[in-house]
């Protein structure tokens, strides 16, 4: 759904889409133009068209991307009416192209496409401000955005969030960034360094203020804590034994139970696998693509991952809160360019640069092959 009239450009799920067929993404989406309205325009005829396209659809798994300042009162009325549907529905917000130059949209489409996978059927979510709400629990929130001075944000949060004088939500899940290289770490190591970045944001200053200060300018509602490991960064095609045990030696030493770790890709099902084994029970680890930023796509492949990211933890959590009574496959997770799966010895990346499920026997025969493979690279290399 967008805005008629406006000179926004073609939705940014337009992009997303051709983004994912790029790179032969498993995710397919079929997008379907229903209407042109401003949120606030949005009355019960179209409440009702919109449920008789889900209920016509032959997926199970529904994103809703519109206007978010009547997301509430919209996802409660589809409810209403659609409260018995097997089927997963995630209202996300449009942002349409407006603020495509800073990819905050498509960080957002990251997590509506992991909600929409994750999430039991019968659920009914707003995806927004990196966050996953239950339709029963979640409250909107205004504000000024700080770069167009008539423009007023949507953020929001759980109800009866704490909030300090400056409207910052403050009891929010928190994590821990684990930088060992990719879209993510180049963000965090550009950030701490105070490099300009005009592929992610620019200016962005410090790691506190990239995290709590700019990403909530577009509804962040995750907090990172203020300790930030950044691990060598070195080409994943160079690691091997000795430098995956110095990363699960990293992860061992951090206390937050959430930790978000970028990691190339030639090398993480090695990683995830060492990590799986090894790594701490009470502790999740959310691996994300490293999409290497040296094209605008490429960064966007890394935005979703950073969304689906966020969708991991607001799952995590809802599941820890009782709220899901499904119990997680793993608590190692892959969210890479907006697939989410579940870490379980049996991943693999393919011929074609995609993980993909495989047997466990295969993924064996992948790991021991890969470690084959990086260990004449880098004799190669040196």
């Amino acid at each position: 759904m967008g805005v008629e009239g406006t000179k926004l450009g073609q939705p940014s799920i337009y992009r997303t889409v051709d983004r994912l067929e790029r790179v032969g993404s498993p995710i397919k989406l079929n997008v379907i133009d229903l209407l042109q309205k401003d949120s606030n325009e949005i009355d019960d005829a179209d409440i009702e068209k919109i449920c008789d396209a889900i209920r016509e659809s032959k997926s199970d798994r529904i994103v809703i991307a519109g206007g978010l300042d009547n997301a509430i009162r919209i996802m409660r009325e589809i409810h209403k009416r659609l409260k018995d549907i097997e089927k997963t529905i995630v209202y996300g917000g449009s942002n349409g192209s407006f603020y495509s130059n800073r990819k905050a949209v498509f960080v957002d489409n990251g997590v509506e496409l992991a909600a929409a996978q994750m999430y039991p059927r019968g659920s009914f979510l707003i995806a927004a401000s990196l966050g996953v709400f239950d339709i029963d629990d979640v409250e909107r929130h205004t504000f000024g955005a700080v770069e167009h001075a008539d423009v007023i944000r949507s953020i929001f949060s759980k109800k009866g969030a704490l909030r300090d004088a400056t409207g910052k939500v403050l009891n929010v899940p928190k994590f821990t960034a684990v930088d060992f290289g990719g879209t993510f770490g180049k963000i965090l190591e550009y950030s701490a360094n105070k490099i300009d970045q005009d592929y992610v944001y620019p200016n962005v200053g410090s790691l506190d203020s990239l995290f709590n200060d700019v990403l909530v300018k577009f509804g962040s509602f995750v907090g990172m804590t203020d300790r930030v490991v950044i691990g060598e960064r070195i080409d994943s095609l160079l690691s091997d034994d000795s430098y995956r045990q110095r990363i699960l030696a990293i992860l061992r030493a951090i206390e937050t139970k959430h930790q978000v770790i970028t990691h190339g890709t030639d090398s993480m099902a090695n990683t995830m696998c060492e990590v799986y084994q090894r790594g701490n029970m009470d502790k999740n680890y959310i691996f994300t693509g490293s999409c290497t930023p040296i094209s605008e796509e490429e960064t966007t492949d890394g935005y979703h991952s950073v969304g689906a990211a966020f969708a991991i933890i607001s799952y995590l959590e809802a599941i820890e809160k009782g709220k899901i009574k499904k119990r997680p496959e793993s608590n190692v997770w892959l969210a890479i360019g907006g697939l989410v799966l579940p870490y379980n010895e049996d991943i693999i990346k393919d011929n074609e640069g995609r993980f993909v499920r495989t047997t466990q026997e295969q993924h064996h025969k992948y790991l021991e092959l890969n470690k084959e493979h990086l260990y004449y690279y880098k004799k190669n290399r040196s």
